[in-house]
């Protein structure tokens, strides 16, 4: 008998391996879990930013001269006089919070005018224009008017070939 070199192959028997069953729903796993933490963080950041925003404007309303009582009672007064804080022109305001009246000087020409809230709007009086005080009324608001574009006649339509 012959040796040959080379042996003789052999067969390796494998059981079977068994698969893991797949789910039916996904796992939601650790990106939601961050993602909606991110999203928390952002809206606790945006509700604060808000929160300091709005503190911080009713502070500067109240420097302005804001007057929530005085802003029911007379509301046209009340936007005059936070106007008038950041004219610098405006000296010696001295308000009236009973009839809702402000007395001031202007300083370029020197006149004293008195404003008054007239259910929602200012009444605008020099003081010091002779005798009798000038009364100066915004008027009545009227509402735009409707314009109608002027049109050019058509051109004579050109003879069909």
């Amino acid at each position: 008998m012959l040796r040959s070199s080379n042996p003789a192959p052999t067969i390796a028997i494998v059981a079977p391996t068994r698969a893991k069953p797949v789910d039916a729903a996904p796992k939601r796993g650790l990106p939601f879990k961050w993602f909606m933490l991110g999203g928390i963080i952002f809206a606790l950041f945006f509700v604060a930013l808000l929160a300091v925003g709005l503190f911080a404007g009713v502070n500067k309303l109240k420097d302005f001269g804001y007057d929530p009582e005085l802003a029911r009672k007379y509301p046209a007064l009340t936007g005059f006089l936070i106007a008038s804080k950041l004219n610098p022109d405006i000296v010696d305001l001295k308000v009236d919070k009973e009839h809702g009246t402000a007395t001031y000087k202007d300083k370029r020409t020197g006149r004293i005018v008195q404003v008054s809230d007239v259910r929602g709007t200012l009444k605008i009086i020099y003081l010091d224009s002779g005798n009798s005080p000038e009364l100066i009324s915004p008027g009545k608001i009227l509402p735009p008017q409707k314009l109608k574009p002027k049109l050019k006649p058509p051109a004579e339509k050109p003879e069909s070939f």
